[in-house]
């Protein structure tokens, strides 16, 4: 029987509207982020007493160092949908240090181990 679980997440860059500079757009700066998904995702107690698994991928653009929109792009079932978009819009802005717009998409897998 599965008593744990294990979330994880990793940021694509999709996009941009302009070109990004070296300042404003670092593997640095995604890995932080990622980091962050990865200590604040709280996996949803419904979703864990109903054995929902998957990856949720999450679209999401940043404009002037704000989350301007987030669209879920591949579904893994509505609680787990909910607590990944949920995330993706509570990212702390200190984090969000681009000034251009870009779009990026992030899968967040929610295992039960």
């Amino acid at each position: 029987m599965k008593t744990g679980f294990f979330i994880s997440a990793f940021i694509f860059w999709f996009g941009s509207t302009s070109a990004m500079t070296p300042e404003s757009y670092t593997p640095n700066t995604l890995n932080q982020v990622q980091e962050w998904v990865d200590q604040n995702v709280k996996y949803p107690e419904i979703a864990k007493t109903n054995k929902e698994e998957g990856v949720v991928y999450v679209e999401f653009e940043i404009h002037h160092g704000q989350i301007s929109s987030t669209r879920i792009i591949q579904e893994a079932g509505p609680n787990l949908n909910k607590a990944a978009l949920n995330i993706v819009q509570n990212l702390p802005s200190s984090l969000l240090k681009l000034t251009e717009k870009a779009t990026y998409i992030m899968p967040i897998k929610f295992d039960l181990i």
